[in-house]
């Protein structure tokens, strides 16, 4: 599987997903962590960064291989590895049941292996796949044949829990629920496995919390802490994520049908944990305990993104296999049934690789790599600051000559850890936060953006007319428009024009300022008013109406279908985009200066334009028209076109 999403269209070498997915943006902080690390950047005192620091080390020698290879074959090389530690982490989980029999680890391996969020976890370089590979090297180091290993292995299995927990956090309920099972049934080996548990965990972090603690316990623990407190997934959503059923596109399950298959496989497994508890050895513990804690973790949060079920569905299938391989011992199937069971199981497994293969397709649709644009634009050793890291890495363009250059590898983070509501969001921004924002693209370049004005900033109407009289756009497509650093002015330090004021209130200020001739400043006003209130029509047509001046037509389109989805009855955007479409598609045209009469039968000018296009496609309807708007305003009949005679 993991093979057949590095072969999708730019799954290898691009951006993961649309533009507006997001998908593509966390490998580009991991690598982007890594080749700032072994350039002499720590994380969290050179730049955010909201993980421990075990990914950024781990990555380091990928990250040094880009150093002479460029940084977007280094991307290359750490998708690649997560594709087999994707497959490792299957085997590890077969293996860390293997006690149990063939079935404990046929069931529990394919279960995870078949998990259809397991590719939101392992279609790029994340988290989730080397987290949980150092948790499953621990678990099978630390149980030989079921029982606690020798003291070397349980040695060497505290290390790989200790590393875990410096990849993710999310790792500490496995680690603590290995050492509560040893602690339990071994008693004296419990210090053996927590002392090199905690002393790599210590010696790893320790260098980066000395260079900057405050920041460091902000940025790992206190900020990823609030932001994944402050969600609002439901229940519902976070067990249909926990059993991967929302990446199943074949059919819909109900709710009431998720929740029946989990609390069958709960209650199973506990019936099967209490009738079985005089014959458990530690190693069928530590499964019950790390699922019980990893899933009542994924549940007790506010969110549960896809990636971060990959974790608890691992013991989760761990304990589908023991409760499996009970029952198959139970049932005492004869030969002719066990072939039965065979047969159904294999035409399930591959049904779902069929179905896992679409979802990944589904999931890459819109991936691209906008490494050559970039690279055309943006000179080598260049300073460039990105709304989506990923950008840089694969244009080779994240590191630069310049020493002043910011070195921000996560520009979402920064809302997370530094404003109250931990993530993207509209209304008034801290000054502070926007200053920030504002010195680091002042020390840029170059900007690249994968809209022409992201999100990921929080532009305000100062710091947009500043940028958009500071900076011009030089390189221009769907996904990425790249800025060049034109004109050196401080940036603004107060951002205080917009503060209580409504958001139609800010139409205003900008559309004053379109009358005297200040077009950043009036689009400033309007971007800023469309962030409080996204349903403010008038700010979305006004800045359509100057992306349409400035010709740039994909984004006025954009801008037009945002105030039309808001209402569709809005005749301004229908008039302008009839208007944009006179040349290239009169057929769309004419059915939109239609739908405009259909709501203003008074418009002469749609009157007048759509009688021409009629008359041009051979209509005589259209003179008609034509006739009867010259008939109202006889100054309409000096702008009838020299091709075309009224009878």
């Amino acid at each position: 599987m993991g093979v057949y999403v590095l072969a999708q269209p730019f799954a290898l070498t691009g951006i993961h997903g649309s533009a507006a997915s997001g998908l593509g943006y966390d490998d580009g902080i991991l690598l982007g962590s890594s080749i700032r690390l072994i350039h002499g950047d720590l994380p969290y005192s050179s730049f955010l960064f909201l993980h421990p620091p075990g990914m950024s080390i781990l990555m380091s020698p990928v990250a040094a291989v880009g150093v002479v290879a460029g940084s977007s074959t280094a991307l290359i090389l750490a998708r690649v590895i997560t594709l087999f530690v994707a497959i490792a982490n299957a085997v590890l989980v077969a293996s860390a049941v293997r006690r149990r029999g063939p079935v404990a680890s046929a069931v529990a391996g394919v279960l995870f292996a078949l998990f259809p969020l397991a590719v939101n976890a392992t279609h790029t370089l994340m988290l989730a796949p080397y987290t949980m590979l150092f948790c499953l090297i621990g678990t099978v180091l630390l149980f030989g044949s079921g029982q606690v290993a020798s003291l070397r292995r349980v040695l060497l299995a505290g290390l790989a829990f200790g590393f875990a927990c410096t990849v993710d956090l999310a790792a500490v309920p496995v680690a603590l629920a290995a050492v509560v099972v040893v602690a339990v049934v071994h008693g004296r080996s419990a210090l053996r496995l927590a002392a090199p548990l905690v002393g790599v965990f210590v010696v790893l972090c320790l260098p980066f919390f000395v260079a900057a603690p405050g920041r460091f316990i902000n940025n790992v623990v206190v900020a990823p802490f609030q932001r994944d407190w402050a969600g609002t997934a439901s229940f519902a959503f976070k067990v249909r994520q926990l059993f991967g059923v929302d990446g199943v596109s074949w059919v819909h399950l109900p709710n009431a049908v998720v929740f029946a298959a989990a609390i069958l496989l709960i209650a199973g497994f506990a019936y099967w944990v209490f009738v079985s508890r005089a014959d458990l050895v530690a190693s069928d513990w530590f499964v019950v305990v790390a699922f019980v804690t990893t899933v009542a973790v994924a549940l007790v949060g506010g969110q549960l993104y896809s990636q971060d079920a990959y974790l608890p569905a691992a013991f989760i299938g761990m304990a589908a296999g023991l409760l499996a391989a009970a029952l198959a011992k139970a049932a005492h199937f004869a030969q002719r049934g066990t072939l039965v069971c065979l047969v159904v199981a294999g035409a399930v497994s591959a049904a779902m690789v069929v179905q896992n293969a679409a979802h990944a397709r589904a999931l890459l649709q819109g991936s691209f790599n906008p490494a050559g644009v970039i690279a055309e634009a943006v000179p080598a050793g260049a300073c460039l600051v990105t709304d989506v890291t990923t950008s840089a890495v694969v244009a080779d363009r994240l590191t630069s000559n310049n020493d002043k250059c910011p070195t921000m590898v996560d520009p979402y983070g920064e809302w997370v850890a530094r404003t109250d509501r931990h993530g993207l969001y509209t209304g008034t921004y801290p000054a502070d936060f926007v200053a920030a924002f504002a010195d680091k693209i002042n020390r840029a370049d170059f900007v690249a953006l994968v809209a022409p004005l992201s999100n990921y900033i929080p532009w305000t109407p100062e710091l947009s007319q500043w940028f958009l009289s500071s900076f011009d756009a030089v390189r221009q497509t769907p996904t990425v428009t790249v800025y060049r650093h034109i004109k050196h002015v401080v940036p603004p330090k107060e951002f205080t024009s917009f503060v209580g004021m409504s958001s139609d209130a800010i139409v205003a200020q900008g559309m004053e300022a379109e009358r005297k001739g200040d077009l950043d400043a009036a689009f400033g006003s309007y971007l800023t008013a469309a962030y409080r209130d996204p349903g403010n029509k008038f700010a979305h047509f006004n800045m359509g109406h100057l992306f349409q001046q400035r010709n740039m037509v994909t984004e006025a389109e954009r801008e037009y279908g945002i105030a039309l989805s808001i209402d569709p009855n809005f005749t301004n955007p229908l008039y302008n985009l009839a208007v944009m479409s006179t040349d290239a598609d009169p057929a769309r045209a004419m059915a939109l200066y239609r739908r405009v009469l259909d709501v203003n039968p008074d418009s002469l000018a749609a009157k007048f334009n759509l009688g021409v296009l009629l008359v041009r496609s051979g209509d005589a309807d259209g003179q008609r028209l034509i006739r009867e708007v010259i008939a109202v305003q006889p100054a309409y009949g000096q702008n009838v076109p020299a091709d075309i005679k009224l009878d």
